[in-house]
Parts: C-alpha cells; sequence; structure tokens
C-alpha cells in the first residue's frame, strides 16, 4: 500500500473538522479516513507489506491561575503548533488539534515510541510538560499555558483573532490586514532576526495552509513585507500550493511571487 504523509496529516485534519461541522463533505472525508486507518491497523496477508500510523489528540488551554490543571472557567489557547517525529500540525480556534505520522512496516501498535510535543509560543510559559510520550493510539493530550506577567502581546485591533496563528508560531509579526471581501491579505513582519529565509517562508504558508483546513479560512492573495529591508512581496496562494513540495518556499517567493 502507498500513501504519503501529507494524506494522512489531511485525513487527521478532516476528523478535527467533523468536530466543527458535520456536513456531508466532512461526513465523507470521516469515512474515507475511518476505512483508511482501519486497513491501517489490520494484519497484513502473507507477504503483503503494511505500513501503520501513529496519532495523538491535542488540547491546548489558558491556564490562567498556572496551576497545570484544567478548570471549567479557563479558555481554551487556539493555534499551538503541534509535532510528532517530522510531523506538525496546528489547534484550531477551539484549541483542539490532531497529529500523526506514517508508520511503514508497522502493523499494530503504531504508537510505541512516538511522542507529541508543542511549541511554547511567545509571551506564554508552559504549566504542563511540552512533550508526552504516546501511551496508546488517538489518546488525548493537554498542554497549558500561562501568560507571563510583563508580557506585552501585540494586538491587532478590528482584526480577526486568528492573527495570533503566526504570533504563537513565533513570527514578528508587526502589522496585520485581512480583507473577507477579496481573501487578501496583508501582512509585516520583522524579519532581522530570522536569516532562515526557507524557514521564514515555510511558517508563514504553513499557518495558512492548516488554518485554512482547521477554520476554513481562505487566503487567495499574500502581501509579505518585512522590515527593516521594507521588502514587498505578493504572492498568490494557488501558485505557492501548486509549487510547494517541488522547491523551497524561499524559492517560491523568488520566482512565482511578485513586487508590486
Amino acid at each position: 500500500m502507498i500513501t504519503t504523509q501529507r494524506t494522512l496529516n489531511d485525513c487527521a485534519i478532516a476528523m478535527t473538522l467533523l468536530r466543527r461541522n458535520s456536513g456531508r463533505s466532512g461526513l465523507l472525508l470521516l469515512a474515507c479516513c475511518l476505512v483508511f486507518l482501519s486497513v491501517l491497523g489490520c494484519s497484513s496477508p502473507p507477504g503483503a507489506v503494511a505500513d501503520g500510523y501513529a496519532s495523538a489528540d491535542v488540547d491546548t488551554w489558558h491556564d490562567a491561575d498556572g496551576d497545570g490543571a484544567r478548570d471549567s472557567a479557563e479558555d481554551p489557547l487556539p493555534w499551538i503548533t503541534i509535532q510528532m517525529a517530522d510531523a506538525s500540525s496546528m489547534t484550531d480556534s477551539t484549541g483542539h488539534g490532531t497529529v500523526g505520522v506514517f508508520k511503514p512496516g508497522c502493523t499494530r501498535k503504531c504508537w510505541k515510541g512516538e511522542s507529541v510535543s508543542v511549541n511554547v509560543p511567545p509571551v506564554y510559559r508552559a504549566t504542563t510538560p511540552t512533550e508526552y510520550a504516546l501511551t496508546g493510539q488517538g489518546l488525548a493530550y493537554e498542554f497549558g499555558f500561562q501568560m507571563a506577567e510583563d508580557a506585552q502581546p501585540a494586538f491587532f485591533p478590528d482584526q480577526p483573532g486568528w492573527y495570533q496563528a503566526f504570533l504563537n508560531r513565533g513570527l514578528s509579526l508587526t502589522a496585520f490586514h485581512y480583507s473577507a471581501n477579496d481573501d487578501r491579505l496583508v501582512v509585516s513582519f520583522d524579519h532581522a532576526d530570522s536569516p532562515d529565509k526557507d524557514a521564514f517562508y515555510r511558517d508563514i504558508f504553513g499557518v495558512l495552509r492548516t488554518l485554512e483546513k482547521t477554520d476554513e479560512i481562505s487566503v487567495e492573495q499574500l502581501e509579505i513585507s518585512t522590515v527593516p529591508s521594507s521588502d514587498v512581496t505578493v504572492c498568490d496562494m494557488r501558485v505557492v500550493d501548486e509549487w510547494s513540495g517541488k522547491i523551497s518556499p524561499a524559492e517560491i517567493v523568488a520566482t512565482h511571487c511578485q513586487s508590486p
């Protein structure tokens, strides 16, 4: 059986979407995924090569009192990056997410030896462990975060709250404007401390792809400016998606995005 990590991650994200939207498309995605994953979990016929999958559900919350235990009055902390081995995802607007990895040759208990972790966002501190060893397939793990007392988080009034996804990824967002009428996003970042262009653009594109899948946020045109260089680049996200995986993110920007 041949599959890809991206297919499996999309499968996990589809299950997250179904919790928020019980439409026909979500049900069809879930049905396909359940069949797909059930096949992975079965023993293989003689002579066949079977592959498995390890996954974890994640919930992230704002631990207001910092005690490491979630209270009923404490709110979720959305858009936190979660990781397992070389796979990454992000919690959605409800603080829930799923991440998983493809396990070649594994037929049962594929979760063994894997762990799930989170990236601590700037201006927060972790109140729980930031990594847990998996103890079963598809189990839930909770991660708490408390804002530092002297924190001064960036704030963009009259803008949708998902700008926090960029900040929580560790990107130094300095300006943010989203126009839902034409699906255009204008962002500016302090790029002085980020010399790795590939990592920089990979994070930006990764945040937008995940937001589209988990929260149905659509961005068709992306304008990126950086300070102190004052560089401005405009990307058609359909073109970015077309070239993703074929060339590096920095090459996509250099060859397929435009300067206004």
